[in-house]
């Protein structure tokens, strides 16, 4: 009985390590490894603080009014919604990644498939760089016609504006 007690105690740990490993590799392969690392902690925050304000106030619901509606406005930006600051070790860490990606470049080059390397590296790049987390609550979409009443975000060309533009450009 002690034997296969060990033998499962080692294949466990055995398949911890290689998990722990293979996370290793995902987070220092990835492009999203400086973007993931400090918003996790203050997710886990905003998350805590709504969950424990609510189980506080079960009795007082009725003096308490939660909004069902998030406003939408253009004063939302990545800032807001906790988006990490930029630190010189982020930079150092994407020179990084465009040296490995020049090296590995380079070789593909010498084994005569750079342009097979370039394509595939670029269909890579638009995919770990096409944002898949769904639209946070509030956040203002930079298409108005998927934000709540058609609002639009600061800077944009409307259509009245656009022809406008037009006609008076026509006059000149």
């Amino acid at each position: 009985m002690e034997e296969k007690l060990e033998a499962y105690r080692r294949r466990k740990r055995r398949v911890e390590a290689v998990k722990g490993f293979t996370d290793k590799i995902v987070k220092m392969v990835s492009f999203q490894q400086v973007r993931v690392d400090a918003p996790e902690k203050e997710a886990d925050q905003a998350v805590v603080l709504p969950v424990t304000t609510i189980e506080n106030s079960k009795d007082n619901v009725e003096e308490e009014n939660i909004p069902d509606e998030v406003s939408v406005t253009s004063e939302t930006s990545d800032m807001a919604l906790g988006a990490p600051k930029r630190t010189p070790f982020t930079y150092f860490v994407y020179v990084l990644y465009f040296l490995l990606w020049a090296t590995c470049y380079a070789i593909a080059i010498e084994l005569q498939f750079g342009v097979v390397f370039f394509l595939f590296s670029a269909l890579a790049a638009v995919y770990l760089n096409t944002r898949t987390r769904p639209k946070q609550p509030g956040e203002v979409s930079a298409y108005s016609v998927f934000n709540e009443d058609c609002h639009a975000i600061d800077g944009t060309l409307k259509a009245e504006q656009f022809e406008a533009e037009l006609r008076y450009a026509a006059m000149k």
